[in-house]
């Protein structure tokens, strides 16, 4: 029936009307399902990928920290035993060097050892302390070189005006004329304490000390040799003949295994992002490659068909709107009311849809 007569038309009309509302809303409802099923798959292979992508990462972070980490382990060990050959060497040559010292300077050692109990066997021989041998002693009662002034001149200071002066400050207090007092009585004991030490010291015998100063000179310049002797062989770099050959050997050994494994340790990391890394993608690309691509084709299969769905159903919803909504309105584009009309039709109430719809509308 044309288009401009539907509203002459009957109860088969009606009919034919609700089955091509019923196939529209079909047709919807199977757009709907298809979008979902597609989101879903779409979704799928997201994670699929995902998990290929994460896969690949991990996989390479993993072997490259493993080889990484086996080259780290063999430079450590390397680095374990150059230190310890160094501290051996160390502590051989500081060893070695000490002997040499001792040998060096045996001779000088043994004659300040004889120059000194000579001098104190001389001492006792007057009835004189052996502290009065000291350096300190020379300095203090038998000054004669810069440095007994020196070192009298400080004592001096310390005993005569540093500690009386503290003892005053800390532990006087009071009227000033006590610390003036306290002050007096520390230097008054100082002094008798210097007195006391000449008094059984030099007083008994001054010329001996005359005497033994040039054994002290002596064994001053004893001293001054030893320790330049001592200070050369320190900044001596000659190390021939401390025995260490075989040492530096199995450091130089140690260093060149060393340099050789760095070296390829940073040769093996280059291969493997070059190299390795490209191998391992391949490989984990391809386990799920099939799968991957099975979900790719099914999307597209399901998109192909969604889209001719799509179209049927955008097809009937116009020809719905354009050949039956038109005419009847859109209050009647509902199976409920077709079948209200088609009913009052089809019981002699009216004779087409037009009569029906007015049937319908008139009812109380």
């Amino acid at each position: 029936m044309e288009n401009k007569s539907i509203l002459l038309g009957s109860s088969a009309e009606l009919r034919q009307i609700k089955e091509t509302i019923i196939k529209e809303a079909q047709l919807r409802e199977e757009v709907q399902n298809l979008s979902t099923e597609r989101r879903n798959l779409e979704r799928d292979l997201e994670t699929e990928e995902k998990l290929t992508a994460d896969t690949i990462t991990s996989t390479t972070k993993k072997r490259r920290d493993e080889l990484e980490a086996g080259f780290d382990r063999e430079i450590s060990t390397n680095n374990t035993k150059l230190k310890s050959a160094q501290n051996k060497k160390e502590s051989t040559r500081k060893k070695a060097v000490k002997n040499r010292m001792a040998e060096e300077t045996k001779i000088l050692v043994e004659e300040n050892k004889e120059r000194k109990q000579g001098i104190k066997k001389a001492l006792r021989d007057k009835g004189i302390p052996g502290f009065a041998s000291s350096g300190w002693f020379y300095s203090l009662f038998c000054t004669s070189s810069m440095k007994d002034f020196v070192l009298f001149a400080i004592l001096t200071i310390i005993f005569i005006g540093l500690i009386p002066n503290a003892v005053c400050y800390f532990f006087v207090t009071g009227f000033w004329m006590w610390k003036v007092l306290v002050y007096l009585g520390i230097v008054v004991v100082v002094f008798i304490i210097y007195m006391t030490i000449f008094k059984i010291t030099k007083s008994r015998d001054k010329a001996i000390f005359e005497e033994l100063r040039p054994e002290r000179n002596a064994i001053i310049a004893n001293r001054k040799q030893i320790k330049k002797i001592k200070k050369k062989i320190k900044k001596d770099p000659d190390e021939s003949q401390y025995n260490l050959s075989g040492l530096n050997a199995e450091i130089a050994e140690i260093e060149k295994n060393l340099t050789v494994l760095k070296e390829k340790k940073v040769a093996a990391l280059k291969e493997f992002e070059e190299k390795t890394a490209k191998v391992i993608v391949d490989e984990i690309t391809g386990a799920s490659a099939g799968k991957i691509l099975e979900m790719k084709n099914r999307i597209a299969e399901m998109s192909q068909r969604l889209l001719d769905v799509e179209r049927r159903q955008q097809d009937t919803s116009l020809r719905i709107k354009t050949d039956y909504e038109a005419y009847l309105g859109s209050e009647f584009m509902n199976t409920e009311n077709l079948d209200r009309l088609t009913g009052i039709i089809d019981e002699g109430k009216a004779v087409n849809i037009s009569e029906a719809i007015k049937a319908f509308k008139e009812r109380p």
